[in-house]
Order: structure tokens, then C-alpha cells, then sequence
């Protein structure tokens, strides 16, 4: 089974969203809060707290007004924390786990969750940095930029590609840095994400999800073949057992 692979990312902005309605939820078999982090008037992100009731655990730093010190908290404590100590408009920074797929859908546990003083933004970054672990597959011109193809991981060994990986043309030392790169290369990369909603006629239509890569941080060349990368697709089909269903699916 091939490793997973893993992302994180930061983020400064104000918080919005928090106890809303519609972004928490419970039943018998997981609890949810889900608050946004705005980081410019076209840039924000949701980070979701959620945790199985069936043995599941996270524990979440959090410094704010109430709390002089940062303090780790379970998962039967977060949501009411969260909730308490914190309320929209509040300037935060938050420190997250990044959990992607194939279609770019993200989803962010938090690590840690803090107060942050004198923010100043700088309009030019998007203030959400993320750092995620990659198999290299290819990389493609588009036209619009420069779009590197890749596999990730998942936990349970599950293999999927991304095609979500930008380059901008004006960085043209990672561009070429890129073209030496090798099929099954593991990487990882770091750079901005920029979660934008999409304009006609004045009115939103839709989101832009873009994941722009900045800097390369390692490379292990050829820690993969092409035979492992296909023989672990292979067999994702086949490990699906009774023992990975969920209870609702029993």
C-alpha cells in the first residue's frame, strides 16, 4: 500500500459563519461546525470541525481574549470552545490539517486556532498558504498557465489523480525546475490557495478553486514506478471489506 499523502495549510483572516444554522450538525454518528475564515473581500475558505462518535479524537490548540495561554482541547470540548471564545469578525490565524481529492474538494480540521492582533494583509498574497505532499505525474501547458498533474493518497491507501496544481508564467525557474522532474517522483510543494467566487454580469455564478505552488520544499526521485502506482489502483478496488463500511452502511 502506497503512504499517504499529506497537506496542511495556514490562514489569516476574520471569521465568518460561526453558529450559523446551516454549518452545524449532529446525529448518532458525527458532530460538525463548519465557520468560514475571510482573508479578502474575493478569498476565503471553510474550516470543518468534525469527529466520528465511534472512538474518534482530535485534539485543537485555541488562544483567544478568554484564554491567556494556548490550551489543547478534545473533541467533546471543541465545539463549545470554538463557540465560545471566539464570534465573527474576529481576526484570526488558523493552522490546519488539508485534506484533498480528485475533484478539489477540501476539507480543513484544525490544528490550532488563534487570535490574531494588527492584522495587516497584504493585498497581493492570498494569505492561505498551504504545503502538500505529491507523486509527480506531469506537468501540462494550458494556455492559462502551467498545470501539474499528480496522484495523492488518501489514508486508507486510496489513490486518486489532482489536476488542481498551478504554476504561474512568470515563474519560469519552477516551470523549468518541473520539467526535470520524473514520473513517481514523491514531492512536496508549498505555495497559495485561492478560493474566489466567479463573476457574470455583477452576479456570482460559481467559485474558482485554484491551488498556485510557490516553491518546491523536497523531491525523492523515483520512489515510485509506474507498476506500484498502477498495481495500487488495482487493488483499492479490491480492499473495500466490511470492516471499512460505516454504521449507516451496514
Amino acid at each position: 500500500m502506497l503512504e499517504p499523502t499529506k497537506g496542511n495549510l495556514t490562514a489569516i483572516g476574520t471569521i465568518f459563519g460561526l453558529n450559523d444554522k446551516f454549518n452545524t450538525y449532529q446525529n448518532e454518528y458525527f458532530k460538525t461546525l463548519k465557520f468560514g475564515i475571510r482573508t479578502s473581500d474575493l478569498n476565503s475558505l471553510m474550516v470543518s470541525c468534525k469527529y466520528w462518535n465511534i472512538g474518534d479524537s482530535l485534539n485543537v490548540s485555541i488562544r483567544s481574549e478568554n484564554l491567556n495561554s494556548i490550551k489543547k482541547y478534545t473533541k467533546e470540548e471543541l465545539h463549545e470552545v470554538i463557540s465560545s471564545s471566539f464570534k465573527n469578525g474576529d481576526n484570526v490565524y488558523v493552522r490546519c490539517l488539508l485534506d484533498i481529492n480528485s475533484n478539489a474538494y477540501h476539507i480543513v480540521e484544525p490544528q490550532l486556532i488563534a487570535m490574531f492582533y494588527n492584522r495587516k494583509s497584504k493585498k497581493e498574497s492570498s494569505d492561505i498558504i498551504f504545503e502538500q505532499e505529491i507523486i509527480f505525474d506531469e506537468i501540462l501547458d494550458t494556455g492559462d498557465s502551467i498545470v501539474v498533474n499528480s496522484k495523492i493518497v488518501d489514508y486508507k491507501g486510496f489513490i486518486s489523480d489532482f489536476k488542481k496544481l498551478e504554476i504561474n508564467y512568470d515563474n519560469k525557474e519552477l516551470i523549468e525546475q518541473f520539467k526535470t522532474f520524473k514520473f513517481g517522483d514523491f514531492v512536496i510543494v508549498s505555495g497559495e490557495i485561492y478560493n474566489s467566487p466567479i463573476f457574470k454580469d455583477n452576479t456570482i455564478c460559481g467559485k474558482s478553486f485554484n491551488m498556485y505552488i510557490l516553491n518546491v520544499i523536497s523531491k525523492d526521485s523515483n520512489k515510485y514506478t509506474k507498476e506500484q502506482i498502477d498495481n495500487a489502483s488495482i487493488l483499492v478496488e479490491e480492499i473495500i471489506t466490511e470492516s471499512d463500511k460505516m454504521p449507516w452502511e451496514e
